[in-house]
């Protein structure tokens, strides 16, 4: 018989120093990580399985603050390249 699921995670628990881990806590680390580099709230939420708001009540803290950009696009700075041609 293969290796029990519980059996692997215990091993990588104890291996990385952490018995307590839990998979959620890497979940989360891993969803954080996303937003926190730029990645797109919607495909986050699809990829973690959850409604968009759900993701940002949870994990809009670690976003960046794009206010400097959103302030360039209501001021007509910053424009998609296909808008640029024409």
């Amino acid at each position: 018989m293969g290796t029990l699921p519980y059996d692997a995670w215990l091993k990588v628990r104890t291996a990385v120093g952490d018995p307590q881990l839990k998979v959620k806590d890497m979940r989360n680390t891993v969803l954080s990580w996303a937003l926190s580099e730029g990645a797109s709230v919607v495909a986050v939420a699809e990829y973690a399985g959850h409604d968009p708001k759900v993701l940002l009540d949870t994990y809009a803290r670690v976003m960046p603050n794009d206010s400097g950009t959103v302030a360039l696009a209501i001021e007509g700075e910053a424009r998609p390249k296909f808008a640029q041609q024409g």
